[in-house]
């Protein structure tokens, strides 16, 4: 099975905690969520922050691809 491996980019901070989903709708939707809720750090910075795809991690195989994909920027779902 191919997970995708993702993190949010913060312009100040650098990449955070990775996190790994089926696929990247679902990311997208988390990442969404977040955006538009207004009491988080990205809701009240949509230009510091960008959803990307480091690339897939396969759960059988162990094998990391690495393959960096911006995915969606904060400040194109609210600005």
């Amino acid at each position: 099975m191919k997970l995708y491996v993702t993190a949010v980019h913060d312009r100040l901070n650098g990449y955070g905690q990775l996190v790994t989903v089926n696929n990247l709708d679902v990311a997208k939707r988390s990442f969404m969520d977040t955006v538009n809720d207004v009491t988080t750090t990205v809701a009240k910075n949509v230009n510091d922050f960008t959803l990307w795809c480091l690339g897939t991690y396969d759960v059988d195989t162990g094998a990391l691809v690495p393959k960096l994909e911006c995915i969606l920027k904060a400040d194109s779902i609210k600005g």
